[in-house]
């Protein structure tokens, strides 16, 4: 998996609307994870808990997982 995967910013085409190349790690300075990029509906979303998981097992950490988080708290105070 990469992290472009992830990203709303990777366009259908696989490209980075950044213009940032592919990383070969898991990191990248403009990554900006999106709900839709984790779960196929939105419903399938139980909390922040199962987030933090998924994003472990993708190989996300530092930064990234911290995106990952604040982007489930978010969702979390908004009531999905």
């Amino acid at each position: 998996m990469k992290l472009c995967e992830l990203c709303i910013h990777q366009q259908a085409i696989g490209v980075c609307a950044m213009s940032r190349p592919v990383p070969q790690k898991m990191r990248c300075t403009d990554f900006t994870p999106g709900m839709e990029r984790f779960f196929a509906a939105p419903a399938d979303y139980t909390g922040l808990e199962q987030l933090k998981q998924m994003a472990v097992f993708f190989g996300l950490s530092g930064k990234e997982l911290r995106r990952v988080l604040t982007l489930g708290e978010t969702l979390n105070k908004g009531g999905v």
